[in-house]
């Protein structure tokens, strides 16, 4: 959990403490009057919430994800009860108060997710954006990036077609004045960079958006 973005071994170190002496978190809100706020701010809650960190508690990202203020409201509530020792006059004559509801609104889509994931963890965790797309892709006979590598030297062929999903885009200028462009792409077994020269790179510009997904044609260089 430490290694998720904006998330740090000492907080995960005190909410991993929690559970191990009170026991596994009830739900979302129970994690959140357990948790000191000054061990979990929004940003670590954010950056958990992509990664699905809460989906045994609650599955539903997009409704945490819109509730972190709440649960933070909640969450700070509850350290002030601590802080001033403070009890229930009426405790065991009346029943809790409910907690708050989580905020309603729009599901992420199966590449919102996926993409709110990378944004936390830097790789697609639960599956690659082109898993959905295997079969189709394998009867046009685009190969992963790990099936081509292997051909390539297995076999010793070096043309191929892959599929990938845009990582990075970094454009270079030749000495000649040519753009040219270093992008990153990956699939579910591996990342991979290919070349575009002036071209190619000219043609595809409009395609090589972050997270779209395309097929390129390759020469593989060993």
């Amino acid at each position: 959990l430490a290694a998720l973005k904006n998330v740090g071994a000492q907080s995960m170190e005190e909410v991993v403490r929690e559970r191990q002496d009170g026991g596994l978190f009830a739900d979302i809100f129970d994690f959140a009057e357990r948790v000191d706020v000054q061990h979990v701010n929004k940003r670590q809650l954010e950056s958990l919430i992509r990664a699905g960190a809460f989906d045994s508690l609650n599955p539903d990202r997009p409704a945490l994800f819109r509730s972190v203020d709440l649960l933070l409201r909640h969450a700070s509530s509850a350290s002030r009860e601590r802080a001033s020792d403070q009890t229930n006059l009426f405790a065991g004559q009346a029943e809790a108060a409910p907690a708050p509801k989580l905020v309603a609104g729009q599901a992420w889509g199966r590449l919102e997710r996926l993409n709110e994931e990378l944004e936390a963890v830097g790789f697609y965790l639960s599956e690659h954006p082109l898993q959905a797309y295997g079969q189709a892709l394998k009867q046009q006979n685009v190969l992963t990036h790990g099936e081509a590598e292997e051909r390539a030297r297995n076999a010793g062929g070096t043309a191929f077609r892959l599929a990938g999903t845009v990582d990075k885009v970094q454009e270079r200028m030749s000495q000649r004045g040519n753009a040219y462009a270093f992008v990153r792409l990956s699939d579910q077994t591996g990342s991979y960079e290919v070349t575009f020269f002036s071209d190619v790179l000219s043609a595809s510009r409009p395609l090589l958006e972050q997270n779209a997904s395309v097929v390129v044609s390759v020469e593989a260089r060993l």
